[in-house]
């Protein structure tokens, strides 16, 4: 068995509303980004096929992991990542504007990665990947995951919430 990984790093940066949508192999990603004054924002949605007994495992950083049970065989994942830039007052101290420009700043936000494996039905995965520090700038990739209800969790995250809807097994956190 080998992994498949995709990794979903490019951003579109589009008028607020507009959505993109493209078929990565045999599951359906759909893909939404919006520059909103200083602040980029993509949501990615995720769906691949599960069984009886998938497993789902998540892991991300500065963001919530929100886990909702239904009944169909399936998992969905929404992904949200958000880049905050901010000047702060921090301009005496080497701080200040991080980026040049909107493009510049595109650029950095393409850099926050979200690999998803879920080519077998008995394990989805999905991780954040994050670039190297900088100043002034507040990354965040946050996760809602609809899954059925016996499926069991390994959920990961600092600095973020985990909430867990209607669970009815094993979890691991």
């Amino acid at each position: 068995m080998y992994a498949l990984r995709l990794i979903l790093g490019v951003t579109f940066i589009a008028a607020q509303g507009a959505a993109l949508t493209w078929a990565a192999f045999a599951a359906p990603v759909h893909a939404k980004a919006a520059l909103e004054g200083g602040k980029h924002v993509q949501v990615i949605t995720r769906e691949c096929a599960a069984n009886a007994d998938t497993k789902v495992f998540a892991e991300t950083r500065n963001g919530a992991i929100e886990v909702r049970s239904w009944d169909k065989a399936e998992v969905r994942i929404t992904v949200t990542k958000t880049m905050q830039v901010s000047s702060g007052g921090w301009a005496l101290f080497g701080g200040g504007k991080p980026f040049k420009n909107d493009e510049e700043a595109a650029a950095y936000f393409e850099k926050l990665k979200v690999e998803f494996a879920d080519e077998d039905p008995a394990a989805v995965k999905v991780k954040a990947v994050f670039p190297e520090y900088k100043r002034n700038i507040h990354l965040s990739v946050s996760y809602i995951i609809d899954a059925p209800a016996a499926a069991t969790l390994g959920l990961e995250t600092e600095n973020g919430e985990i909430t867990l809807r209607r669970r009815a097994t094993g979890v691991r956190i």
